[in-house]
């Protein structure tokens, strides 16, 4: 029997429990416990610091517009305990206390038994609210304690250590809006620019990472992929390779200049990262692709969906297919699964992950997608593929139902000096299928100093 579906909310006010959330916040202002995420939206910049730093610091100015949030275990735990009470069921069963005293989605290994023999716990970025309608709890992060605010000049030096933000940066282009997510550190290696699968959304680039808040790394949205969009009335005609190089290398020249980088990109973000090798050579130093591919034409479920979207009125079926999608969340994580290898597979997909990719999902605009579907099938970079001439790493899952393996050997063969890496048993998705991605990934990326490459 059918579980009976509900509409997912997407303005605060429409929200269940939002009411009771914003009675929550207001005694939390006097007791100084605040969500970063609301900080932020006052115009506060959220810094991440040690308890023992604040400790340590001298007497706050309160005119500060710096909020530093503490990671102490009694504050985890009290915050865990607020969020808990606002946050949905699912959110509160995903996470886990670490030995750091703070709260961490968790990250299972493909296969159900693993996961319970060895649980992974890692953290996640923050993400900023964009408008005002965001949800208070929305993020991985979601409540932390808030200490006294700091003024710049009374911070001590374990305070001026503090970890990075995570900024988001619009970056308009001819009419399109592409989004960055920028999470620098000081690296001397070119910063990964990752940008991911179609449908996902900038929130996946984190899981190439065991732990994404002491990398250098930036997502990058693709084309009508919110936080980005396409230009009013673009057609699935104007969505081609030297769009896909434009819009990214628009928004690199932003947020780096003329710095290079590591492209790196999952399915059709590693054909974009591939292509962005291609079109601008002078910016990329090293390539990763996952499930990525030369040619735009997939199959399995996401094929038909291509399929679909080559006539007008498929796509029109298609944007009320993805507006329903958007509020029915058994089809969304259904459309998820049949990316995985198999049943088994498929029902070891992370309710965190799934809970995560859904809400980015019913932020894109579904006109958009179709277009974007639209247009993938005409993507073809193969006979380009020689011009590639920095390190390349290709990973693939050797049952992957989208892009088959197949595909991966013909990157690893035209790229001169690939390297290639093919998952046994695992399909397209790589944050839960390929169990050892982010030691690979490490490793190879690692390599690259020890031979002296960029």
């Amino acid at each position: 029997m059918l579980a009976t579906p509900q509409r997912l909310p997407r303005r605060r006010a429409s929200m269940p429990g939002s009411t009771a959330a914003a009675r929550l916040m207001q005694p939390l202002a006097l007791t100084s416990i605040t969500s970063p995420a609301i900080a932020a939206s006052r115009g506060h910049e959220v810094r991440w610091m040690p308890a023992q730093a604040i400790a340590t610091s001298q007497e706050p100015n309160r005119s500060s517009s710096i909020v530093t949030a503490a990671r102490s275990p009694s504050a985890s735990a009290t915050s865990h305990a607020i969020a808990s009470a606002i946050a949905p069921r699912a959110r509160r069963s995903a996470r886990v206390a670490s030995s750091g005293g703070r709260f961490r989605a968790m990250m299972p290994t493909r296969l159900p038994e693993a996961t319970a023999a060895r649980p992974i716990a890692r953290p996640m970025p923050l993400e900023p609210p964009v408008t005002s309608t965001d949800l208070p709890c929305q993020n991985d992060f979601e409540i932390m304690a808030d200490p006294p605010l700091l003024e710049v000049g009374h911070q001590t030096e374990s305070a001026r250590e503090m970890q990075p933000v995570l900024k988001r940066v619009l970056v308009p282009v001819d009419g399109h809006v592409v989004a960055a997510e920028v999470h620098l550190r000081d690296d001397p290696r070119p910063p990964v620019v990752f940008m991911h699968g179609l449908f996902a959304s900038v929130a996946i680039a984190s899981e190439l990472f065991d732990e994404p808040a002491d990398e250098s790394w930036i997502a990058l949205s693709l084309p009508g992929h919110h936080p980005g969009r396409l230009a009013p009335g673009t057609l699935p005609s104007a969505i081609d390779e030297r769009l896909f190089a434009q819009l990214a290398e628009a928004a690199l020249v932003e947020v780096l200049g003329d710095r290079r980088v590591l492209a790196a990109g999952w399915s059709t973000g590693g054909f974009a990262a591939i292509n962005l090798a291609i079109h601008h050579p002078h910016r990329v130093a090293a390539v990763a692709s996952l499930a990525g591919f030369a040619g735009g034409r997939v199959m399995g479920s996401v094929g038909w969906l291509q399929w679909l979207a080559g006539g007008l009125v498929g796509r029109a079926g298609l944007e009320a297919g993805m507006r329903v999608a958007g509020w029915l969340p058994a089809l969304h994580d259904a459309i998820v699964r049949s990316c995985a290898a198999d049943r088994r597979a498929a029902a070891a997909v992370p309710a965190a992950t799934l809970d995560r990719m859904r809400a980015d999902f019913v932020k894109h605009d579904p006109a958009s997608l179709v277009a974007v579907l639209a247009a993938l099938q005409s993507l073809d970079i193969g006979s380009r593929l020689e011009e590639v001439r920095v390190p390349t790493w290709v990973a693939a899952g050797e049952q992957d139902p989208v892009v088959p393996p197949a595909e991966a050997r013909r990157l690893a063969t035209a790229i001169r000096g690939a390297t290639l890496t093919v998952y046994g048993s695992a399909g397209h998705l790589f944050f839960c299928e390929w169990p050892s991605v982010r030691a690979d990934f490490a490793a190879w990326r690692n390599g690259l100093a020890t031979t002296g490459s960029p």
